[in-house]
């Protein structure tokens, strides 16, 4: 061998090693970006969640005082119709303190979880967002169904006294 391909070989071996230093360094970089990401994600995620969860007693004592109202005009079923409403309501109140107990601390940083912790923390907060969901979708019907249900009351009224 003569000088050139010996100096040509120790060039490429050098390339070679830096070349998969930087290729460690990047996927490193790449993995603690993905955590960054994460992390953000998920304290956006449970400010959504945590609001909900917040709203949900006020939702629930909203709709509970407008089927009262509803039922109390003699439409919609009685008391044993307005009974079961509110042992639902009862269900629905216990799982929602449930919920609330679920999240983390409002401080919570994560910055010590792996990338693999904080995908299951994702989805841990969006399972927790599903049922917490489910119970706002159901009071908000029940309050839709009663302004419709109103509508219907004041519609009924409207057409008795333009028939006098």
């Amino acid at each position: 061998m003569d000088g050139f391909q010996i100096t040509f070989q120790i060039i490429s071996s050098l390339f070679s090693v830096v070349g998969g230093t930087m290729g460690i360094i990047a996927y490193r970089r790449i993995g603690s970006m993905k955590a960054l990401d994460l992390r953000i994600e998920l304290q956006k995620q449970l400010q959504v969640v945590r609001r909900l969860i917040e709203g949900l007693p006020m939702l629930m004592i909203e709709a509970q005082q407008s089927r009262a109202r509803v039922l109390s005009t003699g439409r919609g079923g009685g008391t044993g119709a307005l009974l079961a409403w509110r042992t639902q309501a009862d269900i629905d109140d216990v799982a929602t303190k449930g919920l609330a107990l679920e999240l983390p601390p409002e401080d919570a940083k994560f910055s010590e979880l792996s990338v693999s912790e904080l995908e299951n923390k994702l989805l841990d907060i969006h399972a927790l967002s599903l049922r917490a969901n489910s119970i706002a979708d159901r009071y908000r019907a029940s309050l839709v169904k009663d302004d419709a249900t109103r509508e219907q009351i004041a519609a009924d009224i409207r057409a008795n006294l333009g028939g006098r």
